[in-house]
């Protein structure tokens, strides 16, 4: 059975409140299909087999799938989880130092205002106007031209690939050349062995084209200074975002509306608005899971829901919390807020199951350009300090970077105050 369909088959399941449903949905769902599904999970925990025939199986059925199988299915997706980060050597530093990345994922997502953003037009930019500007902004930065150097070899090789004036069979050729995937992303930074590396753009002629440039070039530029050697995966994304930062002061100096920079501010936080309410509680849970010796999921009490609803508000404030409390009277009760909890990190964990791991390098290369931004406004560092890191960035001990010894001490401390 499709794993995608029996969840759209357990989300309606779960936010049933009353059974006077069943019935009604007994006819749009196949209730047998669910059963045969978990139909060892039931055997595991009862005698008898169910006749979903009548509705008092039915009862039974929703009251194992919303009391048992969810909480079941939740350990087992967290269990994958851990088990995909300590199967690569790579992501043996996260295990090792989880609570400081931890901190690290939970306040970047609470940094970001949670209401929607209102689209605003931005001012058009033509392919030629973008190149330029692009040009102005790269010498801007970096008045020794080694920026915009690597910027002409990237269009002088032709590894600067612009997909919207692109007919439908060079785009197919150049998926295959390059072995993408249909579902890959319009925008992005593309290494091959056979092939190096390419920037893949799809223009929108507007001011999003020279945010997009930015970004992926700054990948771009980390590569070509260091060919042989990748650099650790949660600092892939954190030079690119902050030369994004960096780009929207260079376009408020030359005399950009507020609305386009604006515009442009609240695309990394609209980005992370919208997946922070499925990022939390997964976040929350692999913690959970984590910290209490794999066991997150035989009892789900009101402690652990508290400590949840704690988390929510630290990540998303107060008023939020407010706000969803007038919206879901079950965020009152910690044990159904927890259930509710358990059926998104369910849902896209099943769906997208290295969704938290693949996010973690933005949402720690945000957390880290915002504060390098924060510094360079300080004048405690410089430009040329940041294209040293973006140079060599395969070579940077991630220790360093997210200051793990200091943020443990720190913890460290804390736990011993909370003790006396």
């Amino acid at each position: 059975m499709d794993f995608a369909k029996l969840y759209e088959y357990f989300i309606v399941l779960f936010h049933l409140n009353s059974y006077k449903n069943l019935s009604k949905l007994a006819k749009e769902y196949d209730l047998n299909e669910i059963y045969n599904y978990v139909y060892t999970f039931w055997c595991d925990n009862f005698d008898r087999k169910l006749d979903l025939s009548n509705e008092e199986d039915q009862v039974l059925l929703f009251d194992f799938l919303n009391n048992i199988f969810r909480y079941t299915m939740l350990n087992d997706l967290v269990d994958e989880l851990y088990t995909s980060i300590t199967d690569e050597e790579k992501d043996i530093f996260i295990l090792s130092n989880y609570k400081v990345i931890h901190e690290i994922v939970r306040d970047s997502l609470g940094s970001f205002d949670n209401k929607k953003n209102e689209e605003t037009k931005l001012t058009k930019l033509s392919h030629e106007d973008l190149d330029e500007l692009f040009k102005e902004f790269l010498l801007t930065i970096d008045k020794n031209g080694d920026f915009l150097k690597v910027y002409e070899d990237l269009k002088t090789n032709g590894s600067l690939i612009y997909t919207d004036i692109l007919s439908k069979e060079k785009k197919d050729y150049i998926k295959s050349l390059l072995k993408i995937n249909d579902n890959e992303y319009d925008n992005y930074f593309l290494r091959t062995e056979e092939h190096g590396a390419y920037v893949v753009i799809d223009r929108k002629e507007d001011l999003s084209d020279f945010r997009t440039l930015t970004h992926e070039f700054m990948h771009y530029y980390t590569y070509s200074k260091n060919k042989e050697k990748k650099p650790y995966f949660l600092l892939l994304e954190f030079p690119s975002i902050f030369y994004e930062y960096v780009a929207n002061r260079f376009l408020l100096k030359k005399g950009y509306s507020m609305d386009d920079i604006k515009s442009l501010l609240l695309y990394r936080f609209d980005e992370f608005n919208k997946k922070s309410s499925y990022l939390t509680p997964i976040n929350y849970y692999l913690k959970l899971y984590i910290d209490s010796n794999k066991n997150i999921t035989d009892e789900i009490d009101e402690e652990k829901t508290k400590e949840l609803i704690t988390s929510f508000i630290e990540s998303n404030g107060e008023e939020e919390y407010k706000k969803a409390l007038k919206e879901n009277s079950n965020i009152a009760n910690p044990k159904l807020f927890a259930r509710d909890n358990c059926d998104i990190a369910n849902y896209y964990l099943n769906i997208y199951p290295h969704i938290l791991v693949n996010n973690y390098p933005y949402l720690i290369g945000n957390y880290l350009a915002l504060d390098y931004v924060s510094q360079l406004v300080e004048n405690e560092i410089t430009l040329d300090d940041m294209k040293k890191i973006a140079e060599d960035l395969p070579n940077i001990d991630p220790n360093i970077i997210l200051d793990v010894k200091n943020r443990k001490e720190k913890n460290n401390k804390q736990l011993q105050k909370e003790k006396k």
